[in-house]
């Protein structure tokens, strides 16, 4: 009862990762549109861009607005009004300009290099998890074949054909199966929730 549950856990893990094991284009994207730290990246890249881009500007131009009382009637009221705007030399806007870009093009290069990244460690996920999955089939058979050497030993002995020994061969063969296949299924369980 026990090993059927197994294979029927693993059946139906290996049925819910099948389509991504088919697919792996469809895999990648589906990691490029969900990946959490791809999405930190894409808006890194969007800050940088406009941080990049906030210092080319010069700086808010300057108003002053005076009025002064003439004593003497002659002289009258006089009213100064002023504008000033402070500009540096033109090729620091020039140097600006290209630094502007030599940030944006890194930021960029930042956001390629973490996608890379991000779809090599998937692109590997899904590498191993369709290891798994044959690893667990493989394991499913020879358990099988093992409960089968078992009970065709019980046969056996209650035959007399074979003594206790070769039983408890077969009982232990069946024991170890069980416990790799159920590590080999934690295993997978762990991989499918990572991807």
């Amino acid at each position: 009862m026990k090993t059927r549950l197994i294979l029927t856990i693993s059946l139906a893990i290996g049925i819910l990762v099948q389509p991504l094991a088919q697919n792996s284009d469809a895999l990648m994207k589906l990691v490029l549109e969900q990946n959490r730290k791809l999405q930190v990246a894409r808006e890194a890249v969007q800050v940088a861009v406009l941080e990049a881009g906030s210092g080319n500007t010069p700086p808010d131009p300057k108003v002053e607005f005076g009025y002064l009382f003439g004593n003497p009637t002659d002289i009258g009221n006089r009213i100064d009004f002023g504008i000033t705007q402070q500009l540096d030399f033109p090729t620091v806007y020039v140097h600006r300009s290209k630094l502007k870009k030599i940030l944006t093009s890194q930021a960029e290069l930042d956001y390629i290099l973490t996608r890379q990244e991000v779809l090599l460690e998937a692109r590997q996920l899904w590498i191993e998890q369709i290891h798994l999955n044959q690893l667990l089939d493989l394991l499913g058979k020879r358990l099988h074949q093992a409960q089968t050497i078992e009970s065709h030993m019980e046969y056996k002995l209650e035959a007399g054909e074979a003594g206790i020994l070769e039983l408890g061969q077969s009982r232990l063969m069946v024991a170890s199966l069980e416990g790799e296949y159920e590590e080999v299924l934690a295993l997978a369980e762990d991989l499918r929730i990572a991807l």
